[in-house]
């Protein structure tokens, strides 16, 4: 929408610097030169791209006509109700306070539409909040996507008349000609009854064509001729159906319908002084007569500006103003077109130039300034990490290190997204750097929904509003990885200039066993056994050695907070030492000593004063960590085979690299270059370990690599692989046990659909889209097989919807209960993984709505030809080797014959 805008903008300014231009050198100008400048306006309309200037080309030119594009907001359009259904007040309540409002657009449903042999899949459908209820709309878009619907509608219909009308005059011509005999000419010259006036008509095979009595006169005809042929020397033939393509795309603006309109009576013009010299001088004054013995019972009307032909003769004004233009016989004056090339040459460059959509020159020079004036950096983690964010970096030595990989990770701003859907959020990251005046910038990092992407550096803007943002600059993906491990050395440093604090760090790092005790109001949930599991305590102290003196500016907590306390027992074999854990405004408070049962020991009216205090070194609740592994301490006691997970340092020690160099063993998931792989999560057991890696673009997801520990292992190398798969494969006995009786396939990703799919669940088997299809009964146990080894070959969520979208496999299978909950018919679909193909061989679209997350679908595509084959063999069509047991087509009695 956003290029769009800038085309009408650019092209309507070009349109009046030309007029103006061709206004104020009338006089003074050829015809020919001022048909000239109407070519520059005929690019513009066709090329609707701009040329990014080089910055400092750019801080030459402040303003271009870009900057005069306005933004279109994306608000939501939508009509005809045609559904409602009531709420009640405590749920109307209840979405007012999760901050949904009457008039708020809840949920979207993209039924497909079939069109031939396409389906074609659209937001036709909508629900809505209102003060009583939900709405249902059958009509759903956005402002942006109507408005480019509008445009392409008209632009369509547009070309349809245009070609509608040439093809019925060219039919006549075809009709009514007759060839005129000896013309000397480089195309064939036609006399066609009816015609009312000479043309040029033709771009593949132009002719000439002549009105009746046109070739009586043989002066008459030489002069017709003359122009006629200047007008093929010149072109026009094309430049007529490049005029008429402009006015298809550029309909709506009724100054590119004036520009053409101008650019033929110039092109007439220029023509008119090219015979002429063609003709020779002497033929000027006959040559003008000629022209006013031709004209035209009417003049040029806006109808004809759809005629891709060139026409000679016009009304009775335009005439007299081609005659007078021959007798004055006018020269182009040098400092007029010196004056008219210059005004050109500048306008070319305000509508042709732009400095890219992501921001403007300094942008880049602000980010790095802002970096290298950085009294402190800090990155926060992902949102979708589990781990705490780091230590900002005030160390002087880390400080520079990290300016140091900022300043060369960066790069200089990225084209933007177009749209939010472009992005990944749940890469999203904070960029903070504090300055010397302590004040705060803050830059987000986001990456792009394409394989393993760099960052953009976002400024200016929010997440919420791509389209008004500006991209200060791009940041390699192993520059993040290093400021992460730079924040970490920071954080190891932090917290040794207090007494207080340094013994407890001392305390927990001689621990041989930590116990946690709930807060009191847990009633009933303790943890009678200590973490004394070397893993775990590893993991803890990595935990607990997170604490920093408090700021200044940081309120200590409520005393009163000390009832939802936890407290911790430092044991090294010989004393135990105590400490309560509180949360408070987001942080983690460290006090030692019992502080609950000090503040309950007061007496009426005395407070409590607080000793040492710290808090965590970042703002996030460490104490449901530490509960996790005091509970996984008992069940270690039951299971000692159960995983439990890395620590950093001990994660760290395993690289792709160095399982390959060791074992020879390659990732399945990754295809490029190993140094680029990591792992990013492991578990450990006395049997197995697993470590956890992101998949190349085309096995994109999660992938676990499980291998036999050593000791158990055989292999030289202390480890055996046992399976390399998609997480979604790994976990799916997991999740199946986790469901217990609930099978909640509503609240999966395609990917997990299908991996936990069990025969027990499925209801039913159809082909078809949204609407029942017919029902098949396949082997579901091979099926899942197919698609379980499908998982493994994923690639980009981007595909061309019309080469997916052909043949659609439906399962549904049982609803778990989740339809009762508010607002279930947003997700009435998500108890089915629809499977779809197309003419994309071996590609196969995974789509299915997950209740818990979004409303829309999301569609996973894989790579199967098994899979691809199977489901056209289901829709009874030809498919090569199918495997048996698995394209078993039933029909069910009464609707049509059996397969």
């Amino acid at each position: 929408m956003k290029l769009l805008i800038q085309w009408a903008v650019t092209s309507s300014a070009l349109i009046l610097i030309v007029l103006a231009a061709r206004f104020l050198c009338k006089d003074k100008l050829s015809a020919r030169l001022k048909y000239a400048l109407w070519g520059v306006v005929l690019l513009r309309l066709l090329v609707p791209f701009q040329v990014t200037l080089p910055e400092q080309a750019s801080d030459a030119l402040p303003v271009l006509a870009t900057n005069f594009t306005p933004e279109v907001a994306d608000m939501e359009l939508y009509a005809l109700r045609t559904y409602s259904r009531p709420l009640s007040e405590d749920n109307l309540a209840e979405m007012r306070e999760r901050g949904i409002d009457p008039g708020t657009v809840i949920g979207t449903e993209a039924p497909i539409h079939q069109i031939g042999d396409v389906e074609i899949e659209g937001y036709a459908h909508c629900f809505v909040l209102s003060d009583t209820g939900i709405d249902t709309y059958f009509f759903y878009t956005t402002l942006p996507k109507f408005l480019v619907t509008l445009w392409m509608i008209g632009a369509a219909w547009a070309a349809l008349t245009i070609f509608r009308s040439n093809r019925y005059f060219y039919g006549r011509l075809k009709y009514y000609r007759h060839e005129l005999e000896e013309t000397d000419g480089p195309i064939p010259v036609y006399t066609a009854a009816n015609l009312s006036f000479p043309c040029l008509f033709g771009v593949i095979k132009p002719a000439v064509y002549l009105n009746p009595g046109a070739a009586d006169d043989p002066d008459t005809l030489r002069h017709i001729l003359a122009h006629e042929l200047t007008h093929y020397a010149h072109f026009d033939h094309v430049w007529s159906l490049l005029r008429c393509l402009a006015l298809a795309l550029h309909w709506y603006n009724p100054l590119v319908w004036l520009a053409v309109w101008l650019s033929k009576e110039d092109g007439e013009l220029a023509c008119d002084e090219g015979a002429v010299a063609r003709l020779g001088e002497g033929e000027r004054i006959p040559y003008g007569r000629t022209l006013v013995d031709m004209v035209a019972a009417r003049s040029l009307r806006p109808g004809d500006l759809l005629s891709c032909s060139t026409a000679m003769t016009g009304g009775k004004k335009s005439i007299q103003q081609r005659v007078a233009l021959l007798v004055k016989k006018p020269e182009t004056v040098k400092t007029a077109l010196f004056a008219a090339v210059s005004v050109v040459v500048l306008a070319v460059v305000f509508v042709f130039a732009g400095r890219g959509d992501g921001g403007k020159p300094g942008d880049y020079q602000r980010f790095k300034l802002d970096v290298n004036r950085a009294q402190s950096i800090h990155l926060s983690q992902e949102s979708t990490s589990s781990y705490d964010d780091p230590t900002a970096i005030t160390d002087p030595e880390l400080l520079e290190l990290a300016k140091e990989v900022l300043e060369k990770g960066a790069a200089d701003w990225l084209t933007p997204p177009s749209v939010l859907e472009d992005l990944n959020l749940s890469s999203l990251r904070t960029l903070t750097l504090t300055g010397q005046d302590g004040q705060e910038l803050r830059y987000l990092l986001v990456s792009p929904n394409t394989k393993y992407p760099d960052f953009y550096v976002i400024t200016e803007g929010s997440i919420s509003n791509v389209s008004g943002s500006r991209i200060a600059a791009s940041l390699k993906r192993e520059t993040v990885y290093q400021l992460y491990e730079l924040m970490r050395r920071q954080g190891e440093q932090s917290g040794f200039d207090s007494p207080a604090l340094t013994a407890f760090l001392q305390d927990v790092e001689s621990a041989s066993s930590i116990r946690f005790d709930y807060p009191p109001s847990y009633s009933g949930q303790t943890c009678p056994d200590p973490i004394t599991d070397p893993r775990l305590l590893a993991l803890a102290r990595e935990k607990l050695c997170r604490f920093v003196p408090p700021e200044e500016n940081n309120t200590p907590p409520d005393p009163k907070k000390l009832t939802s306390s936890s407290m911790i027992v430092l044991s090294d074999g010989t004393k135990e030492t105590v400490y309560t854990l509180v949360p408070w405004n987001d942080w983690t408070w460290l006090i030692p000593g019992d502080a609950l049962s000090q503040y309950l020991c007061l007496e009426e009216g005395e407070e409590l004063e607080y000793g040492p205090i710290f808090r965590s070194q970042v703002r996030s609740d460490m104490i449901p960590d530490i509960a996790a592994l005091a509970q996984m301490q008992q069940q270690l006691a039951q299971d000692p085979t159960i995983p439990v997970p890395m620590t950093r340092t001990e994660l760290s020690g395993h690289t792709p690299e160095g399982i390959w160099e060791a074992r020879g063993y390659r990732l399945q998931g990754w295809s490029g270059d190993l140094k680029e792989a990591e792992f990013y999560k492991g578990c450990t057991s006395l049997i197995r370990m697993q470590l956890w890696y992101y998949g190349d673009e085309t096995h994109d997801g999660s992938w676990v690599l499980e291998l036999l520990a050593p000791g158990v292992s055989s292999h030289s190398s202390g480890y055996t692989v046992v399976s390399d798969q998609p997480s979604a494969v790994f976990v799916a006995d997991q999740y199946r046990d986790s469901w217990a009786d609930l099978s909640s396939y509503e609240v999966t990703t395609p990917d997990t659909f299908a991996a936990c799919l069990l025969p027990e669940d499925v209801v039913s088997v159809t082909t078809g889209g949204s609407a029942p299809g017919q029902t098949v009964e396949p082997d579901i146990l091979a099926l899942k097989d197919q698609l379980t080894r499908a998982l493994y070959h994923q690639f980009s969520s981007e595909y061309e919807q019309e080469k997916h979208g052909q043949y659609v496999l439906t399962i549904q299978v049982k609803r778990s209960g989740i339809d009762s909950y508010l607002g279930h018919e947003i997700a009435q679909d998500a108890d089915r993984l629809t499977l779809s193909v197309g003419s994309e061989e071996g590609v196969v679209c995974l789509s299915h709505r997950n209740f818990a997350i979004t409303s829309e679908p999301t569609r996973l595509f894989v790579r199967s030809l098994e899979l691809y084959h199977t489901i056209l063999a289901l829709h009874g069509l030809p498919s090569g080797n199918i495997p048996l047991g698995i394209a078993t087509l039933h029909v069910p009695s009464g609707e049509g014959a059996s397969s």
